[in-house]
């Protein structure tokens, strides 16, 4: 790519007028030194270009003997996206309360062939909601290992394209929620005429309205043989078959939890990773307190953003100042500090000096 464009007769001019765009604006990859060495060339004072071919020569050298970036920009991004959970410690808390009674319930499960159904939880349900970039996804699977270090069976269901976790007592659920995906044959007009087409969405929507029971049903005998936890990740990405399957199922264990032991609710711990999606469908409005599954997350402060920078780069310590302009504008958006970090290593704003930064 051109600096000034593809035209020699209007790049000349600009040339001599205008300070030439830097190498590493269009290459992130290009090492420093010869971002430098390329502006000075470019430069419109004659007297900061190299002087001559020698000292062109010699710069060149200097150039290509320079330190490249060790990692790669996907290994740098992944060392940064997969550092240490910073903040929602209020989230980790209650969860790690619902995972320990879930490990519990598994015990007493295991331990007796027959006897009363096992206790649900007071809490079965958990929404994180918050902006994009405040961290949903990364807390929702930061439950699902606190779970399975717990050795309770987490169900994975991914809006996008991550793959479900298989656990063996949990297939048969996870092919009932594979199966709702939505799938539409409309039939066309001359093949059936309009009273068949009614007749036919009808059948259709019962039909829906029975996946969506049979979901729930079998989500509550399988918890009963065997207590899990359901982690929905981009919720809003699924089908709309599988959201209004999901929304039925949190509403059922919420309503269950709310009238006690006369309604038990088998022992399941819902996750939904909404985002920015409304959690109004998954809510019970007349109950005790109804946003009470609700759970935004915080934004990190400065001080939390300071302790993310170390926690993916030892010993990086950011002024006051830069501190202040990467707080600002991350907008205390985790997702978005990790991208700006990402960023920066690899462009190599700061390097590694042995086992430091």
């Amino acid at each position: 790519e051109r600096p000034f464009g593809n035209h020699v007769e209007s790049a000349l001019p600009l040339r001599r007028r205008q300070e030439a765009p830097r190498c590493r604006d269009r290459v992130r990859a290009a090492p420093e030194e010869l971002d430098d060495l390329i502006a000075r060339l470019l430069d419109t004072r004659p007297p900061r270009r190299p002087a001559d071919c020698r000292v062109l020569l010699e710069d060149l050298r200097a150039a290509s003997e320079a330190s490249t970036p060790t990692l790669c920009q996907a290994e740098v991004q992944a060392a940064v996206d997969g550092g240490q959970l910073i903040g929602q410690r209020s989230a980790l808390e209650q969860f790690e309360r619902g995972s320990a009674a879930l490990a519990k319930t598994i015990a007493v499960v295991r331990s007796q062939k027959r006897g009363a159904p096992p206790p649900g939880l007071q809490e079965p349900l958990i929404l994180l909601t918050g902006p994009g970039g405040v961290g949903c996804t990364r807390v929702a699977r930061e439950f699902a290992q606190i779970a399975r270090g717990d050795g309770v069976p987490v169900l994975l269901i991914a809006g996008r394209d991550g793959p479900p976790d298989p656990h063996d007592p949990l297939l048969g659920l996870e092919t009932a929620l594979t199966g709702l995906a939505e799938t539409s044959h409309s039939p066309r007009q001359s093949e059936t005429g309009p009273g068949r087409i009614g007749k036919h969405r009808r059948a259709r929507a019962f039909s829906k309205q029975r996946k969506i029971e049979r979901f729930v049903d079998l989500a509550q005998s399988a918890a009963r043989r065997m207590p899990f936890v359901l982690v929905v990740e981009d919720f809003g990405e699924l089908p709309s078959l599988a959201r209004a399957a999901l929304q039925a199922l949190s509403r059922e264990l919420s309503s269950r939890a709310e009238h006690g032991p006369e309604r038990a609710a088998p022992p399941i711990l819902v996750v939904v990773d909404l985002g920015g999606v409304n959690p109004d469908s998954f809510l019970i409005v007349d109950s005790a307190n109804p946003e009470r599954p609700v759970m935004p997350l915080s934004r990190l402060s400065a001080d939390q953003i300071h302790e993310f920078c170390t926690s993916r780069f030892p010993s990086l310590a950011l002024a006051e100042g830069d501190l202040q302009e990467v707080a600002k504008a991350a907008a205390g958006l985790p997702g978005s500090v990790a991208a700006m970090l990402g960023e920066a290593a690899y462009r190599r704003d700061f390097k590694p000096k042995g086992d430091q930064w």
